[in-house]
């Protein structure tokens, strides 16, 4: 019997890959580990806690470069997961809520919103702090 949500290599679900790959982390087989993460972030859906894992084991092996790259990607793919909130038909609606965010400090002047969701604003925090380190080193 198939089963959806099950990989076809016979690796499980997300949970499951997650959880082997830090039972590798800890036995110390980085690059597998490395590999699984990689495996995980190229479905449809990938799974924040795969690009956590992933960065923090670049870090690990120092490589800054290549964690950046991958933050870059999670930053891309996690930005364009996030609806739009574009309501044309409901122009009252959407004047209020602009006037409102503005006064809250939400909107920022040019109508764009100052405010990220957490996987987002943390790794953009990642980055900024990466390439601070980045630059020190050379």
């Amino acid at each position: 019997m198939k089963v959806a949500h099950l990989d076809s290599d016979g690796g499980g679900t997300v949970r499951e890959q997650l959880e082997k790959g830090r039972e590798l982390e800890d036995v110390g087989k980085y690059k597998d580990a490395e590999k699984i993460y990689r495996s995980l972030i190229k479905r449809k859906s990938p799974a924040e806690q795969a690009f956590n894992r992933l960065m923090i084991l670049l870090r690990k092996e120092r490589a800054y470069a290549k964690e950046m790259i991958v933050i870059n990607n999670a930053i891309e793919i996690f930005e364009a997961a996030q609806p739009a909130s574009k309501h044309k038909s409901q122009s009252k609606i959407h004047k209020l809520s602009l006037s409102l965010g503005r006064s809250t400090g939400l909107i920022d002047r040019k109508g764009k919103s100052t405010y990220d969701p957490e996987p987002i604003a943390t790794w953009k925090r990642r980055k900024d702090l990466l390439s601070k380190k980045i630059k020190s080193l050379k």
